[in-house]
């Protein structure tokens, strides 16, 4: 990527990856972040699959969103997955 970046350029890099539901996340997944950060100089990582947020951090200055959950869904009346709380939605803002 660093041969296609130009000066200005913000690279974001979304991945459908992991459980549709659970908290854990894969220590495989952490590591292909952290090397995205370390090899591509990526500026944020936007990971999604899971129905429910779920973990993220800031590795090196670069926020890690593993799974950012559903902002809109249609579960009413699916039953067997409430404690997950997918009536529940985060809103993420990026400031520089």
């Amino acid at each position: 990527m660093e041969k296609h970046r130009q000066l200005g350029d913000f690279t974001i890099i979304s991945i459908h990856w992991g459980a549709n539901w659970g908290y854990d996340i894969p220590a495989e997944h952490q590591k292909f972040a952290h090397r995205l950060v370390d090899e591509a100089a990526v500026d944020v990582i936007y990971g999604h699959s899971s129905h429910h947020a779920i973990g993220m951090e800031l590795y090196k200055g670069v926020p890690v969103l593993y799974g950012c959950g559903d902002f809109i869904n249609d579960y009413e009346g699916i039953s067997g997955n409430e404690e997950f709380r997918f009536e529940l939605a985060l809103a993420y803002f990026l400031l520089p």
